[in-house]
């Protein structure tokens, strides 16, 4: 329960919904987007957010869609990690979803909300980042399809108003080869000290983390390491340029996390066929 009154719009269209926000905002409520509600609820019971409007997202057709479209496998912003976990369509983010927390957080948690939350994990995206993914933004003039790589620095990088609508990958990306890693502290379903991802495409390894730094973020570098080339000694290298950005916490010290993380990585590459 939300310890405050605040106005609650059910939108029905993506139209709706943009609309709403920019009403909203006019008449200074403070709106937000809701899908499953996991991390605005616990915000606003502890007092750190104050939205005085709610637009809820989940009656939106296109922020339910699961499944190939043309070219794209597209999954909407509004289904629950849950729904994508149980799919077979996208195995590597099935896989994902499901590391993250339990069965009943998940039966509510949104794609959208994973991803743009204020919590630093947002784990789901690993998939797209690795995947050349793409994002489907609705503003109030238009919507369209961006690539991430053009709106995801640390978090995705949405202007006030705009909509996640609905993710998606190149339907090749769904036959590729991959790996996951998570390691945590305090059981399975804790927030990951380190989460590392790979895939492996026209012979090169790609592996992006999630936890070890206060963001999720891709190693660029990987894409220089071939299926045949000794993998001896390339993981501190890949690592390097965050050195400086391992965080330190309860859970485990920022060299506690670069070892865990060095491991991560070549565990992968192991998993994906690169020899040591």
């Amino acid at each position: 329960m939300i310890p405050f009154d605040f106005d609650y719009c059910k939108a029905e269209t993506i139209e709706e919904a943009v609309k709403a926000y920019a009403e909203l905002k006019e008449s200074k409520r403070a709106p937000l987007y809701y899908g499953g509600g996991t991390e605005i609820v616990t915000l606003c019971r502890k007092g750190q957010i104050y939205p005085g409007a709610l637009i809820d997202i989940k009656s939106i057709p296109e922020c339910r869609v699961l499944g190939i479209k043309g070219e794209r496998a597209v999954f909407g912003s509004a289904l629950v990690l849950s729904e994508i976990a149980d799919s077979k369509v996208f195995p590597l983010l099935a896989r994902t979803c499901r590391g993250i927390a339990d069965r009943t957080v998940r039966n509510r948690l949104t794609l959208g909300g994973n991803v743009c939350g204020r919590l630093p994990y947002r784990e789901a995206i690993l998939p797209f980042l690795l995947c050349e993914g793409e994002a489907l933004i609705a503003e109030e003039k238009s919507t369209h399809w961006v690539p991430l790589r053009a709106i995801f620095d640390k978090r995705l990088k949405l202007a006030p108003g705009e909509l996640l609508v609905q993710m998606a990958v190149p339907k090749e990306a769904l036959e590729l080869p991959y790996s996951v890693v998570r390691k945590t502290k305090g059981g399975r379903i804790a927030y990951p000290i380190v989460t590392a991802a790979g895939v492996k495409a026209k012979g090169a390894i790609r592996i992006a983390l999630s936890g070890a730094f206060g963001y999720p973020v891709l190693l660029d570098s990987t894409g220089g390491f071939k299926e045949d080339a000794s993998a001896a000694g390339p993981f501190a290298e890949l690592i390097e340029p965050f050195a400086r950005s391992f965080i330190s916490d309860v859970w485990a010290s920022s060299d506690y996390r670069r070892l865990l993380t060095e491991l991560s990585v070549a565990q992968i590459f192991e998993e994906l066929g690169v020899r040591k």
